[in-house]
């Protein structure tokens, strides 16, 4: 009885070893949610210009914007192991589901998920600062 009691204490500890998250996909993770949250700010700053009379040039800036938004969104990828462990709705509806099985890269190595997560996040900020400076361009026009 004791050889079996040892053997079920020593499956249980392996399986909770295995339920252990790969580190660098932790980091993956981190960085998918900020960039997810960065490009909700980018989703708020660009729905301020829907109401806004722009003129040609600053239209074609905020069109473009909202093309490499759109483009970010559908190459948007998720951590394998953490689909379901997050909250897209920041407070925010955009009306979208986040379905990306498109873009499966459930094998790619945690080192490249991380890299790819942390472009991810570049270009969401590149996008939003591009957003914040086209509302710096449009304030300053008024004046």
């Amino acid at each position: 009885m004791t050889r079996y009691l040892i053997a079920a204490v020593a499956l249980l500890s392996f399986a909770c070893e295995e339920s252990q998250p790969d580190p660098l996909m932790n980091k993956a993770f981190d960085l998918h949610e900020e960039a997810i949250l960065i490009h909700d700010s980018l989703e708020h700053e660009l729905e301020k210009f829907a109401e806004m009379a722009l003129s040609s040039e600053k239209d074609s800036l905020l069109q473009a914007i909202q093309e490499a938004s759109a483009t970010w969104e559908g190459n948007l990828v998720e951590v394998p192991g953490f689909e379901h462990h997050h909250d897209h709705d920041h407070g925010h509806d955009h009306d979208h589901a986040h379905d990306h099985s498109g873009s499966d890269m459930s094998d790619l190595p945690a080192e490249e998920m991380v890299s790819l997560q942390q472009a991810m996040l570049n270009e969401a900020r590149n996008l939003l600062g591009q957003a914040r400076q086209l509302a710096v361009l449009d304030s300053a026009s008024e004046e």
